[in-house]
Formats: C-alpha cells, structure tokens, sequence
C-alpha cells in the first residue's frame, strides 16, 4: 500500500458523499492511511462516469475509483477490475413529498418528479393517472418540491442524502412495490487490472457482488424489446438464488415479471431462463399493444 490511497469519484455532490463514506470504511479498517480525494469530470455524469474513471485509472492519477454498482451492468472499461462490492445506502425509493401523503392519497394529474426509467415506468403502470417526468438534476428536485412545481418525487435514498429535506417529508416505498434500479444502493471500487490492495479487498461484500451478477445477467438477456425498462432483485444466501425480473414498457402500459429459484451454483443459468420467459412475453405484449393502435405496425 502506498503512503496515501487516491480515490477517485465523479465530481458531484452524490459521487463525492459515495467516496466519503469509502473513505469513511477505509478509515475504520486502517487509519494510517489517508485517502486523497480525486474528482473527475465527465461529459455525462451518469452515462460517461465509468469511462472518466477508467480513463484516470490507467493514466495512474488514481489508486482506486468508486462509482455506483449499477454502472457495471454495461461491463467494465478496459484493464480495469473490481476490487471490492459493498451496500452503501438502503437500495429502496423514497416518496418525497409536503406532507406524508403517499402515491395513493395524490389526485388525478399530479405531477410526480423520478430520478431514472425504471422509477418512472413503475409508477405510471401502478398510477397511470399521474403525469411522470424524469428529473432535471438533483440540485433542483428539492427546490421544485418546495415551491410545488412538482406534487412528489420518487428518488433514490443516495439523492435524498445529497439535498436537503427541509419542509418535506420522506416515505420509504417497498422494494416490491416500486422495484429498485439494477445496483441501486451499492458501490464498486474499480481499480487497474493487477493492482488491487489488499486493504480494499476487506470492504468486499462477496454476496453482493454475487447478486449483482444474477441482475446483470438478467439485464443483459432482457433488454431487446425496444421502448421498455429492464430491472431485477436477486437474493443469495445458504446456497440458494432467486433471481425476480421486470420488463416493463416506459411509458406504463404493460409489465411483465417472473421469478426462480435454484442451488446457487445454477443461479447464472436461472437468470437467464427468467429473462428469456420475460423477454418473450414482453415481445408478445408489445406486439398486441401495437395491433391495437389503428395504423401502427407491429415490429
């Protein structure tokens, strides 16, 4: 290990508070070793984060990068590897509203704020009356939530931590209510190929690495049908896997879910079964939803 560990992280207020609470674990494991906070930029901070970090990673700018675990999903950039998966927030949304009125007491036409597709899929399947937007970036969800420019926002707990609360109010929803995002609420510290320590290899969590796996496999063999959303829980424990997976169209018209359950050393064979039975299903339902439009081809 070197004198100091520098730990690269997106440059923003949620990536940079990711990196703090690693550093915060790095910390309790050995405290002689300080962590350097390396910012990195990236044209996208969601979709181009990954590579900004990859990039920094083999210029040697960095010892290690954390970046959210969903990220992975996409494979990592090259000669580049993981050395440690660990949770860092409860991965379930949170119904941020003024007032504790959940999704079942709002109106017809109320206009609900969501941080990403899966969220927002979900909720205008369950309440189609609702007008659904996706957010403009985090610095303004709360702003707009006070001033009633929006009448609730479904978010991420890691979003929720980044801004401030005051005057709102804050609801978990179910994991099996509104299904989480693939990774959502765990990190991933990245670092060159061949290079990990020691040290950060402590912090793994081999179950959840395992479980992002399952939902990954499932993403991957699920996302053909065009115009829809793809997510999945997976479970691993005494030597058994269940992986649950959703197909769902974008814009709430239809869902398709499926689960299974086998001896964990299968668990990789089940997701993909599981995605081909909602991938198949998914394809039948878009089909007839297109016969139904007058004029429109099913593809």
């Amino acid at each position: 290990m070197s004198i100091t560990l520098r730990l690269a992280s997106g440059e923003d207020a949620v990536h940079l508070e990711q990196a703090a609470r690693i550093q915060i674990g790095i910390d309790r494991l050995n405290d002689a070793v300080p962590v350097i906070a390396v910012p990195v930029s990236a044209p996208d901070p969601v979709s181009d984060l990954l590579e900004a970090l990859g990039a920094v990673l083999r210029r040697d700018d960095a010892d290690a990068a954390v970046c959210p675990a969903g990220l992975l999903s996409a494979g990592l950039p090259p000669d580049v590897e993981v050395a440690a998966i660990l949770r860092d927030t409860d991965p379930a949304y949170r119904w941020i509203s003024r007032g504790k009125a959940g999704p079942g007491a709002l109106p017809h036409g109320t206009s609900i704020l969501t941080w990403d597709d899966v969220a927002r899929a979900q909720i205008l399947y369950r309440h189609p009356g609702f007008e659904v937007i996706s957010a403009p970036g985090w610095t303004k969800v709360f702003e707009g939530l006070r001033q009633g420019t929006w009448g609730a926002a479904c978010l991420p707990l890691e979003i929720v931590e980044a801004g401030s609360l005051w005057g709102l109010d804050s609801l978990r929803i179910p994991e099996d209510e509104i299904v989480p995002a693939i990774g959502q609420g765990s990190v991933a510290l990245l670092v060159r190929a061949g290079s990990s320590d020691p040290l950060l290899k402590r912090l793994d969590e081999p179950g959840r690495a395992n479980r992002l796996r399952l939902e990954s496999v499932f993403w991957w063999n699920a996302m053909d049908v065009p115009s829809t959303v793809v997510t999945a829980r997976a479970c691993v424990a005494h030597g058994r896997a269940r992986i649950e997976g959703l197909v769902v169209d974008a814009d709430g018209r239809w869902m398709i879910s499926d689960g299974a359950e086998a001896e964990e050393r299968h668990g990789v064979v089940v997701a993909r079964d599981v995605a081909q039975s909602c991938l198949e299903a998914a394809w039948r339902r878009r089909n007839q939803a297109a016969r139904a439009v007058p004029g429109r081809v099913a593809s």
